[in-house]
């Protein structure tokens, strides 16, 4: 999945409560709302820190090696400094929200500097219907994304 494609999947210009409304009223098609981000941030709430594919050396951060990692090394670099310094702070914790999640709004203080795994994660894939599920992201709403083995 190419970032376009990641970033397109997370813009919506539809209001909530017309997300899944059909304007045809014929229409055997069953109302199905549309998984997006708002007001979930459910895979940023036990990852501590941003998950770039970065080694620390004496508090100095590098790339482990391929293009993934490179990328993730190059965009940290050009992170505002109180970004950088939100990684190497909180870097090794777990069990708690990113250090670049805005816990009031549920986004990222940082989002054009996000890690690549962060870029590609699948909304309403495997392991955003796993974490929706475990923080009840969703349920309020009558919408569960559907899990797969």
């Amino acid at each position: 999945m190419s970032d376009h494609s990641a970033d397109a999947m997370l813009e919506c210009d539809t209001p909530c409560g017309a997300i899944g409304r059909q304007d045809d009223e014929s229409s055997s098609m069953p109302e199905t709302p549309a998984l997006n981000c708002d007001g979930c941030s459910a895979c940023c709430e036990i990852v501590g820190h941003p998950p770039f594919l970065l080694q620390l050396d004496n508090g100095v951060p590098r790339p482990v090696g391929g293009a993934d990692s490179h990328a993730d090394y190059h965009r940290l670099l050009a992170a505002p400094a109180e970004a950088q310094t939100a990684y190497l702070t909180n870097n090794g914790a777990i069990d708690s929200p990113c250090g670049w999640l805005d816990v009031n709004n549920c986004r990222c203080r940082y989002y054009e500097f996000r890690p690549d795994v962060c870029r590609t994660f699948e909304v309403g894939g495997k392991w955003c219907s796993r974490f929706r599920e475990l923080h009840q992201i969703g349920s309020r709403f009558g919408i569960m994304p559907e899990t797969t083995g």
